[in-house]
């Protein structure tokens, strides 16, 4: 397994369960629903070509937006500092995003010796629309034989990726600050309203850590 077995940069410690919300309060939030690592894996494997592979550990490994995976150009991809420039982020906004050597090895490879054009290239060398990567996405979760967690909705999408990036960053440990730089939200506060509430699960796991043994 590489990605330093699916460890999140500059973590050390990884979500030993999957991270899900069965809250009443919370049951429609798309980001309480997230993959284990395992399964994350899984969808890793069951990519169809070395392309497709590395469109899946973008996704997870950045927290990118689809948007913002179909705009990545060649040249946006810094080998030398394992960074990827966004340049056109929401609201028209960049940033740049780190990933993990392993991640940069792969892109290396698929990137061979162009120096221009977009990233991740069609069958016709063209630039891969918002459907192809949906597509290309939900395939590997049929193939892997996952679902989407959330009830309300069957395959896995661009958009859950995101969400388990950013799940998994934060239950490793990882700043809410930082995550929210990664994501290129626009202020901390939207992090926070989206994955700054614990699950039940981590709320009994601390509870058992702090509490358990004082009687």
């Amino acid at each position: 397994m590489t990605d330093c077995t699916l460890c999140l940069m500059m973590l050390l410690r990884q979500p030993s369960k999957e991270v899900r919300m069965a809250g009443r309060n919370t049951q429609n939030n798309a980001a309480f629903f997230t993959l284990s690592l395992e399964e994350i894996h899984r969808l890793f494997t069951a990519a169809g070509s070395e392309r497709d592979e590395l469109i899946l550990r973008t996704l997870y490994f950045t927290g990118i937006r689809r948007e913002e995976l179909t705009n990545l150009d060649v040249a946006d991809v810094h080998l030398d500092r394992q960074r990827i420039h966004v340049r056109h982020g929401k609201g028209d906004k960049s940033r740049l995003v780190p990933i993990t050597a392993e991640l940069a090895t792969g892109l290396s490879r698929y990137i061979g010796r162009r120096s221009t054009g977009p990233l991740f290239r069609s069958q016709r060398d063209g630039r891969l629309s918002v459907r192809a990567i949906n597509h290309i996405v939900a395939t590997a979760g049929d193939a892997a034989g996952i679902r989407n967690p959330h009830p309300e909705r069957k395959h896995v999408s661009p958009h859950l990726m995101r969400h388990c990036f950013a799940r998994h960053y934060l239950a490793a440990g990882g700043d809410l600050r930082k995550v929210s730089q990664i994501l290129g939200h626009a202020n901390v506060g939207i992090t926070h309203a989206i994955y700054g509430t614990a699950t039940e699960e981590e709320i009994a796991d601390e509870y058992g850590r702090i509490m358990g043994g004082r009687a």
